[in-house]
């Protein structure tokens, strides 16, 4: 019997069994299985149930895909048995992850993190889920980490380069942009940009401009940013090398592609030319392959220009696709170049074979059944040496085939040859019924062209000969549980024979109170309903199904098992059993209470209250309050004891004549805590809970606060050259909120050299001028002005005036950012000691030469100018 046909049986049998009966009523039935078709009567008393019940509960859409933060409605619809909508009413929403998601009591789920969950709606016990899949924000990704570019002063510039710029996240990336800085005290200009598009997938190409720039190493930084983005921006390093008479190499193509077929030979080389770019004689050219690779690689010159000859070998390699590189160097080069190769290793030609069969599902003893069998090439490719064959029952005898099907033993064979793709045979095979039971006819279609799918080569169809059984059911099942309890039901069904029960389907009902876990055998759960089809019961003989389920609601609950007949019973009055359990439990509730938003630092106060709603009293009930993370404890009432972030309440026994019971819980929100914290408070005890989606809450509470930060700087208006100077930098917090994460940089003017720094002060080690950091940390509003001293050395050399840069930033926002930086300038003075001495002849004669020298000195600190000498 098919799984569709069960279900259909059973959803006429549950709603029949729906309506008000006051007598006892034979319902007939119709049941398709896999011997045939089998008409039946059976008799059921049909007081016991009444109404109608909730008989699906779907929720649409069924599954959606959302971004992080994002939000997605939900809505739930219910059916009768009968597949009538019915009104909702008070519909449950539950999460499997509530980590990942959040849902309001309307449907509205809210994604938190990436991940994916299930969401469920439930009715009267009857539940309905759909998936939900959170995808991360948009992220940048770039093939290119790096880049290098070499040429020669003076000539062509090197090839531009191609970046791939993609979506590494969800939704869609947006809002891209390209910009370079190029390095400290290097020419700027000679790096352009084009973005081919500002929505990924795109592409990004760098081209060199050469033309004004002489030998050397410039450097500069790429940058792709989108706001879109959760990583932006992403940096590309970019170095360019020029030289005046150092060979570079070039290679054209710096990719080759080869193609073959799996198992074949190796396919013909692909050259690759090298040259010389840059300047002098490229020579010692050498090719490098990683060893015991596919790949080789020789050249026909090692002075350029020269051919590259690049060559795989397939062997042993499975259908796939293989890349592998081939370096090219020098030892006289400025640089060495890669050869990208990929190998993709293809499957030979292919045709997908089908085989189909039809025949009659019934059939009586020495009846002439046909057997039509039908092959189907579905391609891609031509079919070579196609053969069918059918392999006849036991208990039959071959009576004819057509097409020209040889009989061979038990067998017929049809040589079809040829099969192009889509091209269709049908056969037909005549035999003759000479047994009982089930008759298996099986085809097989096999050929020489590699078949993708040998699955669907085979077909089998089975015919079912009436036989007699006399088959019953039993049930047994635990009497008493408790909710929360796994137990077992076993349904026995035994065959008086006189041949045996061939495809008889076993249906064993589950009360709305259990929720299904496993089953034995073949069983499987249709529509609240476990079916065992296709069973087989000996003469005389009996089998156990086995129902393992859990209690989920409280009350007595009444399991029916059914059997079904593959084959006449004479007696139907033995195919129905029941047995009932009662389940036993009480519902305890807890609900979570606070602020839903602070500051840091502030001290905020949870509330639990809990209650058991019956109908029982619960044994050792413990409560429980996990504190997040970025808080400290302060207190708790009702004797709640704290360890390691969590309240505990051991409270014994809880009775519903108690009603609601309250409980706080204080805390601190640490200093530099933001975002949002949650906490959840649980309830458990000893006794079975019905319902355990109210036995754990949690509030979300949002942190805000901001704080602003003022920097200061004082020093020297004048200086001179030579000398050294100190100038101290300030900061405060004039809240309202304290903050965390404060840093302090203080950017140096070039020509002045660091000597030191007080407090926390690390100067970055440049040379010239440089950075200096102080990493504050933690800075609340009454700890008022903070005061740090620096001592810088000026270059004698230096003149004009200094420009002195300090800033800072902290972990909350700042509402006023104009006093986030400031700046101070100090003019420089030069001074200089000049002395100048005379030197000459103590006489001379009238009429003759004599020589005087003036010598002039410069005793610093600075350096002279304009500087005149008269005598």
């Amino acid at each position: 019997m098919t799984r569709k046909a069960v279900s259909r049986w059973l959803k006429i049998d549950r709603i029949w069994n729906k309506r008000p009966q006051a007598n006892i009523r034979t319902k007939a039935l119709f049941v398709v299985g896999a011997l045939g078709v089998v008409a039946f009567a059976y008799a059921c008393t049909l007081t016991d149930i009444t109404g109608v019940a909730v008989g699906e509960v779907t929720i649409q859409p069924p599954a959606v895909t959302i971004l992080e933060g994002a939000t997605v409605q939900l809505s739930a619809k219910a059916t009768d048995q009968l597949g009538g909508e019915i009104p909702i009413g008070a519909v449950t929403w539950s999460i499997d992850d509530p980590s990942l998601l959040s849902v309001s009591s309307t449907g509205l789920v809210q994604a938190l993190q990436a991940g994916q969950t299930r969401v469920h709606a439930t009715l009267e016990g009857v539940s309905g889920s759909a998936t939900v899949t959170i995808q991360p924000g948009p992220a940048i990704v770039a093939d290119s980490s790096s880049l290098s570019f070499f040429g020669a002063v003076g000539a062509d510039p090197p090839a531009p380069a191609v970046i791939h710029v993609t979506n590494g996240g969800g939704g869609t990336l947006g809002g891209l942009s390209a910009t370079v800085e190029y390095g400290q005290g290097g020419p700027s200009g000679w790096l352009s940009l084009a973005l081919a598009g500002t929505t990924a997938p795109t592409t990004l190409t760098l081209s060199v401009l050469t033309g004004s720039l002489s030998q050397g190493t410039y450097n500069a930084t790429v940058s792709l940013s989108s706001q879109a983005a959760r990583n932006s921006p992403v940096t590309i390093p970019v170095q360019l090398q020029l030289t005046l008479d150092q060979p570079v190499i070039a290679i054209v193509p710096e990719a080759v592609e080869f193609e073959v077929v799996v198992g074949a030979g190796a396919p013909a080389p692909k050259l690759v030319a090298v040259t010389n770019v840059g300047g002098g004689e490229l020579t010692g050219i050498e090719a490098l392959v990683p060893p015991g690779k596919w790949l080789s690689a020789s050249l026909s010159s090692t002075t350029a220009p020269a051919q590259l000859s690049v060559e795989p070998d397939p062997t042993g390699l499975a259908v796939g696709s293989y890349q592998e590189r081939v370096l090219v160097r020098s030892a006289v080069a400025l640089n060495e170049k890669e050869v990208d190769v990929t190998l993709r290793v293809v499957a030979p030609s292919e045709a997908d074979l089908r085989t189909l069969k039809s025949g009659p599902a019934t059939a009586s003893f020495q009846d002439e059944i046909t057997y039509i069998l039908t092959l189907i090439n579905d391609g891609p490719d031509i079919a070579e040496g196609v053969i069918l064959i059918d392999s006849l029952p036991e208990g039959t005898t071959f009576v004819s085939s057509t097409g020209g099907g040889v009989r061979d033993g038990g067998r017929v064979v049809w040589t079809e040859g040829t099969l192009g793709p889509g091209e269709q045979v049908v056969h037909n095979v005549k035999v003759r019924i000479e047994a009982t039971g089930a008759l298996t006819n099986v085809a097989v279609a096999s050929g020489e062209t590699l078949d993708p799918n040998t699955a669907n080569n085979r077909a089998t169809l089975v015919t079912a000969v009436d036989v007699l059984a006399d088959i019953s059911v039993q049930k047994t099942g635990p009497a008493a549980v408790e909710v929360g309890d796994t137990l077992v039901y076993v349904v026995t069904v035994s065959n008086a024979g006189p041949d045996p029960a061939t495809g008889t389907t076993v249906l064993d009902s589950l009360p709305s109170g259990m929720s299904y876990v496993s089953s034995n055998g073949t069983g499987i759960l249709l529509d609240g309903v476990v079916v065992w089809t296709g069973v087989t019961i000996a003469s005389s003989s009996s089998r156990d199904f086995t129902v393992r389920t859990v209690a989920t609601q409280i009350g007595t609950f009444t399991n029916v098992a059914r059997i079904i007949p593959g084959i006449p019973d004479p007696d139907s009055n033995d195919h129905r059993a029941t047995t009932s359990t009662s389940v036993t439990g009480t519902d305890l509730s807890v609900e979570k209470s606070g602020p839903v938003s602070a500051n840091a630092g502030d001290q905020i106060q949870y509330s639990l209250t809990i209650e058991n709603l019956g109908p029982n009293a619960a044994l050792n009930v413990v409560l429980t309050d996990t504190l997040p993370s970025g808080v400290t404890f302060s207190s708790a009432t009702g004797g709640g004891n704290h360890a390691g972030g969590v309240v505990t309440w051991n409270l014994g026994t809880l009775t519903v004549a108690e009603g609601q019971k309250s409980f706080d819980v204080t805390v601190n929100i640490d200093a530099g805590t933001s975002g949002a914290i949650t906490n959840v408070g649980a309830i458990t005890s000893d006794t079975g809970d019905p319902d355990l989606d109210n036995n754990r809450s949690r509030l979300i509470t949002s942190l805000g606060g901001s704080s602003d930060m003022q920097v200061g700087k004082t020093g020297p208006a004048t200086a001179a050259p030579g000398t050294q100077i100190t100038y101290t930098v300030t900061v405060q917090n004039f809240g309202p909120s304290n903050t965390a994460g404060v840093i302090v940089t203080d950017t140096l003017p070039a020509g002045v050299v660091f000597v030191s720094a007080t407090g926390t002060g690390t100067h970055d080690g440049a040379p010239d001028g440089g950075v200096v950091t102080w990493n504050v940390g933690p800075l609340s509003v009454a700890a008022g002005l903070q005061s740090f001293d620096m001592v810088v050395e000026i270059a004698p050399s230096t003149s004009g005036s200094l420009r002195n840069v300090a800033h800072t930033r902290s972990a909350l926002g700042d509402p006023v950012s104009g006093n986030n930086l400031t700046e101070f300038n100090t003019s420089l003075v030069g001074s200089s000691d000049l002395v100048v001495s005379k030197g000459g002849p103590g006489g001379g004669v009238p009429g003759g030469q004599i020589t005087f020298t003036v010598t002039v000195s410069n005793l610093g600190p600075s350096d002279a100018s304009d500087v005149v000498v008269t005598d």
